[in-house]
């Protein structure tokens, strides 16, 4: 039988060489009108590639591989130089000034990073161009990130989320206003901020225990 030449599609070439894993290889080349020779061909380049392409992607892995491999002895030969402390804790307290409340912190603005201290910061406000964070000393600073972002990263400090568009720092919390079902905060800036009714009896329950709040 006379073979046809002509210009096979990649998924055809695939099929082809499917089929030829599981039926005979001849009887392949008779059906699709295929010159056996051109079905090797495929088959050997098929293979050689996968190999090459295996080699590059584990020439480009193998590297970081061996950095993480690396490190982590690193870690263990220090955790067990120091059995008795953690490691993390250590380095924080290593670049932590004699005096210092709480470890700075890190926020992603556009230009870079800024570091401040949590006690520094009074509220977190949603805005029309991202997160403006208000701090101490008539100061702010504006972020691309969401208030939920910054809840998991403050909670820890003494944050509240007393409203979807408000994070307040309970240390700078000097006033309550009950209004309506609600509530209005007054902070030490003098910022105003509303807490919803959804979360009003929550912030009284975690303010209920001190005694600095003026609540009229």
């Amino acid at each position: 039988m006379a073979k046809t030449k002509r210009h096979y599609l990649p998924d055809e070439k695939i099929c082809f060489l499917q089929k030829s894993d599981h039926e005979e290889h001849t009887e392949i080349c008779l059906r699709c009108n295929l010159a056996s020779s051109v079905l090797s061909y495929w088959k050997e380049k098929s293979q050689t590639r996968s190999k090459d392409r295996l080699k590059k992607n584990y020439q480009r892995i193998d590297p970081k591989v061996q950095k993480l491999k690396s490190a982590i002895d690193r870690y263990k030969r220090y955790a067990d130089n120091n059995s008795g402390n953690d490691p993390v804790q250590t380095l924080l307290e290593k670049h932590q000034k004699p005096g210092d409340s709480t470890p700075d912190i890190y926020i992603p603005i556009k230009s870079g990073i800024q570091k401040t201290k949590p006690e520094r910061i009074i509220i977190c406000a949603t805005g029309g161009k991202g997160i403006t964070i208000h701090l101490m000393g008539n100061e702010s600073i504006t972020i691309s990130k969401t208030l939920n972002w910054l809840e998991e990263r403050l909670e820890s400090y003494g944050f509240f989320r007393v409203h979807n568009s408000y994070l307040v720092n309970l240390e700078h919390v000097k006033k309550i206003i009950h209004v309506r079902e609600g509530a209005e905060i007054t902070l030490s800036n003098g910022k105003l901020a509303e807490v919803s009714k959804r979360k009003k009896a929550q912030f009284l329950d975690v303010l209920s225990r001190q005694n600095r709040l003026n609540i009229l």
